[in-house]
């Protein structure tokens, strides 16, 4: 019997123990959990800080009354600048003296010369303007209440002023009717002769050489002082005298010459016409001057 059971205890001896397949499954996954394990807790963050993309942070949840919670910047550092290298200073050169300008002095201004106003006659009422220094002359126009006309001539006595008009209208007014403006020192003062009147002509003189010019040439008298006829045609002697120019003068009527050479002086000269009223042209000739007047004569201010 001893011998039996030393036998069978030999033989269970020689077979081991048999476990249980779960047993070793159990063993398999806990390595396999210990390798992943050590494996993840090595590699993992790695990969996450080098594949995951940065997500937003997530805001806290805000609840009603209470203030969203501020989310704190990221500091971001700043860039470390560089030092710039220090430029090479490169050498100034000395500026050349400049000579001083020498002071210039400043021109004085001349004022212009005030122009001096014409001396003009100016009409407190309306006033006729009349051939000669009278009511008795022939009517040339009017002068306006208000208006004023250039004064050519005057009569010794004051009481008429020869004018022109805007118009170019020339005649006599009559002092009463209007009243003398500006500077009156320069307006020649004449003697007219009286209506009717012829005056002598003295002995024509040679034609003498052009003088110097001694002013403006002007046609400034014209006087009716003679009425030759009425029935039959109209004729009327007209007086006329020039002033400035050379002091030679050359009296034409429509182009014709009628007296040459006269020196200082006037000239008498034949108006006539067939019918009805003169009209035409007074002229004179001085030095290379000419002036020309259109005049009107009509026979109801002469003849009866």
């Amino acid at each position: 019997m001893a011998n039996k059971n030393k036998g069978l205890m030999t033989q269970e001896n020689r077979n081991p123990i048999k476990l249980h397949p779960i047993f070793w499954i159990a063993i398999g996954a806990g390595i396999a959990l210990i390798i992943v394990t050590i494996v993840t807790t090595l590699l993992l963050p790695k990969l996450i800080v080098a594949q995951a993309p940065t997500a937003s942070p997530t805001p806290w949840p805000t609840l009603a009354g209470v203030a969203s919670a501020t989310a704190i910047p990221t500091f971001t550092p700043s860039p470390t600048l560089s030092p710039s290298p220090t430029p090479t200073p490169t050498q100034t050169p000395i500026p050349s003296q400049t000579p001083t300008p020498t002071q210039t002095d400043t021109p004085t201004l001349t004022p212009s010369a005030t122009p001096t106003p014409l001396p003009v006659v100016r009409a407190d009422k309306d006033a006729r303007l009349y051939l000669g220094p009278g009511t008795d002359y022939p009517e040339q126009g009017w002068l306006v209440k208000g208006k004023t006309a250039l004064i050519i001539s005057q009569l010794d006595d004051g009481e008429w002023w020869y004018v022109e008009t805007e118009r170019g209208i020339r005649g006599w007014a009559q002092a009463g009717r209007v009243t003398a403006e500006n500077d009156l020192s320069a307006v020649p003062v004449v003697t007219p002769l009286p209506y009717g009147s012829i005056p002598s002509s003295p002995a024509v003189p040679p034609a003498p050489a052009p003088g110097p010019v001694i002013g403006p040439l002007e046609l400034a008298e014209v006087w009716p002082v003679n009425v030759v006829g009425c029935g039959g045609g109209f004729k009327l002697d007209v007086w006329m005298r020039a002033k400035g120019g050379t002091g030679v003068y050359t009296y034409l009527v429509n182009d014709e010459i009628m007296a040459d050479g006269v020196i200082d002086d006037g000239a008498t000269v034949r108006l006539a016409t067939a019918d009805g009223a003169w009209v035409g042209n007074l002229s004179v000739i001085s030095g290379n001057a000419r002036v020309d007047r259109e005049m009107y004569f009509a026979p109801a201010d002469y003849c009866d």
